[in-house]
């Protein structure tokens, strides 16, 4: 919000950093789930 005056940032392409953050950290998660899941259950 401090930069707003200088640089300008167009609301999609702000919600679309936001999306793909989310979207980034929610893989990890699923990734970090399974591997846990994985070493706790040993077939």
């Amino acid at each position: 919000m401090i930069v707003a005056k200088y640089f300008p940032v167009p609301t999609p392409i702000s919600l679309g950093v936001v999306v793909l953050i989310l979207a980034i950290t929610v893989v990890i998660s699923l990734m970090a789930t399974q591997k846990r899941a994985a070493a706790e259950d040993p077939k």
